[in-house]
């Protein structure tokens, strides 16, 4: 960031001198601050502090962690590239569909990573496996997911944004790539694979219709500002709420030996597992399915359906430990 500020050579000559300047502080958070508003608007400290109840200073903490996770520099850099020419429109689409990826980002480290968060220690933590996720994540995607970025890669082909182009392949994804952070989250925790926890988590997240569900909430119309916070908070729970049940039916496929193999059988015998429980959730489902105009208070009666799905999963499985455990029904 330090170096940006000079020109490339005084960068070259002089970069041993640049870590000394006098002003080194003062000229990184200008850079920061420069950064920060011409990219996510000057209302983006303000809204996150409505959001989370976080500080500024967390709040840039978690852009900046957020923004080198997902190579904001290197989107930009593709959208900006003279040789592709490209429509305003199209760049701005691209643009904003990098901008929600930033902030969803930002507001999952303050909601996850509050407490003094190390910059430097949580990209190292995340970095290597966001790009495993970024890697594999397109051709395990199932559902609404998938029919998502089929749909964005479609128009953009019609735009003019070449098929096989880096930035075909960065801006597609940009619409599922938030989930990479519980995914990673989930899998470093539990000592996982990868490629595991996203193909059980788009597969659940599609025979429960969760995508669908995320994004009635995410084209919901907002009318106040108690809104637009709830609309934020829901789609935060679904979210998290995927990530628990992606974790409870890969400890179940472990311990019915189907770690390994097709997901989308090890799901559907996990669904049967929970059939009681999963045609409740999917009566609620359907039910919203026939309004036109979704309410705010549908949305959240449906997903404190999903919070009791996962809690009654729980004390299933807790349950299933104690008795493998001989302690019977203590």
């Amino acid at each position: 960031m330090l170096g940006k500020a000079f020109p490339t050579a005084i960068q070259t000559r002089f970069s041993t001198y640049l870590d000394r300047h006098r002003l080194k502080r003062e000229i990184i958070a200008t850079q920061i601050s420069n950064a920060l508003i011409n990219e996510m608007g000057i209302s983006f400290i303000s809204r996150l502090q409505d959001e989370t109840g976080a500080p500024p200073a967390e709040i840039v903490r978690a852009y900046i962690v957020s923004r080198t996770l997902f190579d904001m520099d290197r989107v930009r850099e593709l959208i900006n590239d003279p040789n592709l020419h490209i429509e305003a429109k199209t760049q701005l689409l691209i643009l904003q569909e990098a901008n929600r990826l930033v902030r969803r980002g930002t507001r999952w480290f303050i909601r996850n990573r509050r407490a003094g968060m190390n910059i430097t220690e949580t990209i190292i933590h995340f970095q290597p496996s966001i790009n495993q996720v970024r890697e594999i994540i397109l051709p395990l995607l199932a559902g609404t997911a998938r029919e998502t970025c089929e749909a964005l890669r479609t128009y953009l082909e019609t735009a003019g944004v070449p098929k096989n182009s880096a930035l075909m392949q960065q801006s597609v994804i940009m619409g599922v790539m938030h989930s990479a952070l519980d995914i990673v989250e989930t899998a470093i925790i539990h000592h996982l694979e990868i490629a595991l926890v996203v193909s059980v988590y788009f597969v659940v997240g599609d025979k429960l219709e969760l995508s669908w569900f995320r994004e009635q909430i995410k084209n919901r119309p907002v009318n106040n500002h108690w809104e637009a916070l709830a609309r934020a908070a829901f789609r935060d729970d679904i979210d998290r709420q995927q990530s628990l049940l992606t974790e409870s039916i890969i400890k179940f496929g472990e311990s019915e030996a189907m770690k390994t193999g097709p997901m989308d059988k090890l799901v559907d015998k996990w669904l049967k597992r929970h059939k009681r429980l999963i045609a409740r959730w999917q009566f609620f489902v359907n039910e919203l399915k026939t309004v036109s105009t979704p309410e705010f208070t549908m949305f959240s009666v449906v997903l404190r359906e999903l919070l009791d799905m996962r809690q009654s999963v729980l004390h299933l499985i807790n349950k299933a430990q104690r008795a493998n455990n001989g302690e019977g029904g203590k």
